[in-house]
């Protein structure tokens, strides 16, 4: 057994705070470039767990959760989230968005999902709604 890391959440330098969990390297970075851009906050998890246990959701508005995490389901992950008092705005960052899996993000009380491979400028705007959005009430889709 290794021992755990000393700090698993990484930090970087800005203002309003995102939280990243994602095992992928490529895809942090470019969320810190994005990040950086708009002066923001951005500190990253490898691991759910880690992500949970420097939490603090009242220092964290915006979660963007990777669905590619190993070993994780973001489902469960996001109606734990939503019982958070503080409770942040998660973004679920997909490989391929699609209607299904938007209205799943939204029964589990999640804001939307975004492409990974997303634009800068889409980032961007997704990042900027969910921080107008965060204290507001969820809508959910309705049922067909």
């Amino acid at each position: 057994m290794q021992p755990a890391p000393k700090q698993e959440i990484e930090q970087e330098r800005g203002r309003a705070g995102i939280l990243v969990i994602t095992a992928d390297d490529r895809f942090y970075y470019s969320l810190l470039s994005v990040a950086i851009d708009i002066g923001w906050t951005i500190q990253r998890s490898r691991t759910v767990e880690g992500a949970w246990q420097g939490f603090r959701p009242q220092a964290v508005p915006i979660v963007v959760y990777d669905e590619r995490l190993p070993g994780a389901d973001w489902r469960d992950d996001l109606r734990a989230l939503s019982l958070c008092p503080a409770r942040p705005v998660v973004l679920l960052a997909v490989c391929e968005v699609d209607e299904e899996r938007w209205r799943m993000v939204l029964r589990c009380q999640g804001y939307d999902a975004i492409g990974r491979s997303a634009s800068g400028d889409e980032w961007i705007r997704m990042l900027r709604f969910a921080w107008d959005s965060k204290d507001r009430e969820p809508v959910l889709p309705a049922r067909r």
